[in-house]
């Protein structure tokens, strides 16, 4: 996964999850202005309460498939490169892209 040194809220998730809580629990992740160039790799953990995944304002080209987040209802993809985007949640309530 790609990390910005200096972005809080992500440093405090992986080290919440490197503590041993259930990361199931998580229901919003937050990976705005990070310069992402990829999507983070959000295969390593269990995700079945996220209900918002904020990815705006990146670099990312390229939207993998989506569709095991059953629960994902807001995803915010504004101000990125996209040119591939991938099967996304039939639950999905708002898309921002």
């Amino acid at each position: 996964m790609l990390v910005h040194k200096q972005h809080p809220s992500v440093l405090k998730l992986l080290l919440v999850y490197r503590k041993g809580f259930l990361p199931y629990l998580i229901y919003l992740l937050d990976f705005k202005y990070l310069e992402l160039k990829e999507f983070p790799n959000l295969n390593n953990l269990i995700y079945t309460n996220l209900k918002e995944l904020y990815i705006s304002n990146n670099y990312i080209s390229i939207i993998p498939n989506l569709d095991n987040f059953v629960n994902l209802e807001i995803l915010d993809l504004k101000e990125n490169n996209i040119k591939i985007l991938n099967k996304l949640p039939k639950n999905l309530i708002e898309l921002s892209s």
